[in-house]
């Protein structure tokens, strides 16, 4: 029997950012607002969001400067520094990272003299339970890709253990994700197409693996499509806001899949070599994306002759690997400076998330070892 469970309220569309303001005051008097290094923090509208909360009566506190990939060093000061503050809502305006980084700190209000990696399931132990409660949260993402602002997850890094790992937890859910895709007009050629991807093999991990279901596959396929379509004219165009409503869908809808079915190996590996390599996440999870497609292709025939067939429908590429290609992605981790020296570790780092478990064929260390080499050089 398979159950969907999904308690995110969405406001949709061109210009719904400018509703915000109205929105945070119907839950809130007293919001954290975090954000991050973007152009985003520094834009007009993210002036007039504070002016207008200001207006509203609804008072804030502002965190900002959320770097890309958070630490548990910089969640934990960060939680530290703000334990005192009487908020009760915590407002994150920015990519993945800043959404993460918003529910990380929903999640530590609570705590006294807690780490946020507490939380996280190790090889020596298991998380400590969420049993305090984790503040509401409202998700503006500026980019399209991770799908945080439809998850119930936070991922974060531990430079301390070497380990990139997540918090699922339903607590984590947004009370209300705002997609306003004029948020992502003008984002860099490299940010647009990088988010886009990650977006792309989330859902593509999601529609293959073992916890997939009649739903999750449609939302997947919904996404892949989305993706595929819009991915051409937000990179040929900037300004193409039908292009850029398309990518905004897509990265929803592969968060609303993967809240259910978690990610899968491609991720796991992303994450194990951004330990050594703090490439950009959906970069990592592209270019080792079409190995592992080949080391399931027995389990996954059907499915992937399906994507391929969509691909071949809306594109001149055959394949993923054409599609990425095609996007004017470089395949090839070598090509990134990533080092087979260092394949020992990146293998035993994979091993330990717990995103490997969704593969549709076992993996082991010789599974992963082949997929990092293929995808060495492309």
């Amino acid at each position: 029997m398979n159950f969907f469970n999904f308690p995110v309220r969405i406001a949709y569309g061109p210009a719904s950012f400018g509703e915000l303001p109205g929105l945070v005051k119907g839950l809130s008097e007293y919001v954290l607002v975090v954000c991050g290094q973007s152009s985003m923090r520094s834009s007009r509208r993210f002036d007039e969001l504070l002016k207008s909360l200001a207006g509203l009566g609804v008072k804030y506190t502002l965190y900002e400067g959320v770097t890309p990939d958070p630490t548990v060093k910089d969640i934990d000061n960060a939680a530290a520094k703000l334990k005192e503050g009487s908020f009760d809502l915590v407002l994150a305006v920015g990519g993945g990272s800043v959404l993460d980084f918003g529910k990380s700190l929903a999640l530590m209000k609570n705590y006294e003299g807690a780490s946020v990696w507490d939380f996280v399931n190790t090889a020596e132990r298991r998380a400590t339970p969420v049993e305090h409660e984790v503040l509401p949260l409202i998700a503006v993402p500026t980019t399209s890709g991770t799908g945080s602002e439809a998850t119930p997850f936070t991922v974060l890094t531990n430079k301390e253990a070497r380990l990139k790992k997540g918090i699922g937890n339903s607590g984590l859910y947004p009370v209300l994700s705002v997609l306003d895709p004029e948020l992502t007009l003008g984002l860099p050629r490299e940010q647009t197409l990088y988010t886009a991807l990650d977006a792309f093999c989330q859902s593509l991990e999601s529609y293959i693996g073992i916890k997939n279901s009649p739903l999750t596959e449609y939302l997947c396929l919904r996404s892949i499509t989305g993706v595929i379509t819009g991915l051409p004219g937000a990179l040929d165009d900037p300004g193409d806001i039908k292009a850029r409503s398309s990518l905004s869908l897509a990265a929803m809808l592969s968060g609303m899949a993967i809240g259910h079915t978690d990610v899968g190996l491609a991720h796991a590996i992303g994450q194990a070599i951004s330990i050594s390599y703090p490439l950009p996440h959906g970069l990592l999870v592209a270019l080792v994306t079409p190995s592992v497609l080949e080391f399931s292709r027995s389990a996954i025939g059907e499915k992937i002759e399906r994507v391929e067939a969509e691909i071949k429908k809306q594109t001149s590429a055959t394949d993923v690997r054409g599609f990425f290609e095609l996007t004017g992605l470089k395949l090839g981790l070598a090509n990134y400076g990533v080092k087979a020296a260092d394949l020992g570790e990146m293998i035993e780092t994979a091993l330990l998330i717990g995103s490997v478990k969704t593969s549709p064929v076992p993996v082991d260390k010789k599974g992963v070892r082949g997929i990092i080499e293929r995808a060495m050089d492309g």
